[in-house]
């Protein structure tokens, strides 16, 4: 009878190597400065699907979403805009 052992590489040392690796990007992208591009568009208007207007119109259903960003066309953030988000009523 032939004797075998397993030589192969074990599941734990697979799953400890992904997680290192991920690890390890995450950091590359915060000591870069890659993950500050990512947080700063989470906030705007438009990514949240709102509009930017000087008022919300609540005859059509739109509210308010606060907490996002209206930008002008150059970037910056605008303080007279209004994040209007339009709501469907519910059946």
């Amino acid at each position: 009878m032939i004797n075998k052992k397993a030589q192969g590489i074990s599941l734990n040392v697979i799953v400890i190597a992904a997680i290192a690796l991920l690890v390890m990007v995450v950091l590359i992208l915060v000591f870069t400065g890659k993950i500050g591009n990512f947080t700063s568009n989470v906030d705007v208007c438009e990514n949240k699907g709102g509009v930017c207007r000087e008022s919300c119109d609540r005859a059509n259903l739109e509210t308010e979403l606060r907490g996002a960003v209206c930008t002008s066309s150059s970037g910056q953030p605008d303080s007279t805009q209004k994040c209007c988000l339009s709501i469907s009523p519910t059946s």
